[in-house]
């Protein structure tokens, strides 16, 4: 990256370039260790997750739908955590060029804020509303394995108490941004996905009713925010692509 905003299309531009990197990073996840079976070979990819954050995002897009053009995409993570989503607000509808990635994974996360204003910025300039922002809506595609949680409360509450008295420097566009290693209740929430938890088990957040959703869609979430939480687990933070 490079590391300022009027850089930022050349930031979208090295994305897609790096998009076959990764596609020849996952394709040798399935080529290694060649000794193992299928089903060992399987058991060994369950292992592997993958974390993407706001314009990683973008990547995560470039590679999924590269290599579905190329026809033989196939499971390769098992947990796919998105946060502060840098990508159109309708790449899960129909037909959108994010609709493979659930392919890619046992669970596909999508956290979302709508207080993250670099992602406010990004809607300007994009002329298009951010997935980060917007998270589910009516047109979403039906899909068990795409879970949506919206971090609203906690980034609220993060940014109102618990910056209060640092250095203004602390409420930048990118603090904002940045909620997920902020809030210590979505690293915690996110340190338990990794973990395999199933979603209605994870303290900390509840269902999230959204008007238009279907029956199906079950998997949306909003996280409360813990006045009493500590940030635990620390070396078990995820590191972001």
């Amino acid at each position: 990256s490079a590391g300022n905003f009027w850089q930022y299309h050349y930031d979208r531009e090295m994305c897609t370039a790096s998009a076959h990197q990764l596609m020849a990073f996952a394709r040798d996840l399935h080529k290694y260790p060649t000794h193992l079976t299928d089903s060992e070979r399987a058991e060994f990819l369950s292992r592997v997750n993958l974390a993407a954050g706001s314009m990683g995002v973008f990547l995560l897009q470039e590679f999924a739908q590269l290599w579905a053009q190329e026809g033989d995409i196939r499971p390769t993570f098992d947990e796919v955590v998105q946060a502060g989503s840098d990508v159109p607000f309708d790449v899960y509808h129909d037909k959108g060029p994010m609709t493979s990635v659930p392919r890619l994974a046992r669970r596909v996360h999508i956290y979302h804020s709508q207080k993250d204003n670099l992602l406010h910025r990004s809607r300007i300039v994009n002329r298009i509303n951010r997935l980060g922002l917007s998270g589910w809506d009516k047109d979403t595609i039906d899909s068990d394995k795409l879970v949506f949680v919206d971090c609203l409360e906690p980034t609220v509450y993060t940014l109102r108490d618990r910056m209060y008295g640092k250095q203004r420097a602390e409420r930048t566009y990118h603090t904002l941004h940045n909620y997920m290693g902020r809030c210590p209740e979505i690293m915690e929430d996110i340190i338990e996905i990794l973990r395999h938890e199933p979603e209605h088990g994870i303290k900390g957040r509840v269902k999230n009713s959204v008007l238009g959703a279907p029956k199906t869609q079950g998997n949306l979430y909003k996280l409360l925010a813990q006045p009493d939480i500590t940030e635990r687990h620390k070396d078990d933070y995820p590191v972001w692509l």
